[in-house]
């Protein structure tokens, strides 16, 4: 699915799976790691000023880790209605600290620094937020997608459900050309982005047998190739007198193998592998024969 529509296609609060995890820190040990004065840190909990053991309000962007998570606060009280905006992602992030705000929380982000006025501009990333016109360059973009991909870019860094400009969750290859006043394009399970403007092609997989002529009570693997990246599969085995279904999942480049066992197969008979990607997105198939 293409798109580069400015229509909001989610609720503005966005709590879904891996994009928002409301996490409490009260139990946590608030052990702050200050590396240099206020405008340098990393995992902690953190009162929001201009003191040497504060962070100080400005816009940050973080190095980024698999399971990033931050929070803006109210107070340090760690209770969830203490919570004005969260995010939980794999990957970098921009987000900027008010004045206003009473707390700044992260835990597994890596360092978090001052936004630059200029950067490299990247045409290529995965997975993150990134500040357009300084982490990546403007311009229009486009993914292979996944099963649970999802971007959103906003006209601001404060994360909040009025700051989006448009969003969506598409099914396939998705392309999009960042609005004019965007300023974060968050991504996240689409592969990678590059700029330009992709045609697509067809989706198409093709499933081989490790051994096409397996002993009986073995294990066998169907290799899957395809241009189906991070994707539900589901392989389909059809015996002489049942059907039997093993699940997998592709990887970044669109691969699956799939191990399954053999055991009381009639030896002779040719059992048909019937491979579906992504609920039908991609099909193909194969075959063995027990010996």
């Amino acid at each position: 699915m293409s798109s580069s529509s400015l229509s909001i296609k989610r609720s503005p609060f966005r709590f879904f799976a891996n994009r928002r995890r409301l996490l409490t820190f009260g139990g946590l040990a608030a052990a702050v790691v200050l590396l240099s004065g206020c405008t340098v840190f990393g995992d902690g909990t953190f009162a929001v000023g201009t003191g040497n053991t504060q962070a100080s309000p400005g816009t940050y962007q973080s190095t980024g880790g698999s399971e990033c998570y931050w929070q803006r606060t109210t107070d340090l009280s760690g209770s969830e209605g203490s919570i004005i905006a969260n995010s939980f992602l794999n990957g970098p992030d921009v987000v900027t600290i008010l004045p206003s705000d009473g707390g700044f929380q992260s835990q597994g982000c890596g360092l978090w620094t001052l936004l630059p006025s200029s950067g490299p501009e990247a045409t290529s990333f995965g997975d993150g937020g990134y500040a357009i016109g300084i982490a990546i360059a403007p311009g229009t973009y486009s993914a292979p997608g996944g099963a649970n991909c999802y971007w959103e870019q906003d006209s601001d860094f404060l994360d909040a459900g009025s700051s989006i400009i448009s969003n969506d969750l598409p099914s396939g290859p998705v392309t999009v050309t960042l609005a004019p006043n965007a300023a974060r394009f968050y991504v996240q399970g689409c592969g990678t982005w590059t700029q330009g403007t992709v045609t697509p092609v067809g989706d198409s997989c093709t499933a081989t047998m490790s051994n096409s002529n397996p002993s009986d009570y073995t294990d066998d693997t169907v290799n899957i190739t395809s241009n189906v990246a991070d994707a539900p599969v589901l392989i389909d085995k059809y015996y002489d007198t049942l059907t039997s279904t093993d699940s997998g999942d592709t990887n970044s480049g669109g691969s699956a193998s799939i191990t399954f066992d053999d055991s009381g197969a009639t030896l002779g008979y040719t059992v048909q592998v019937d491979v579906s990607i992504n609920s039908g997105q991609a099909i193909c198939s194969t075959s063995f024969t027990p010996q």
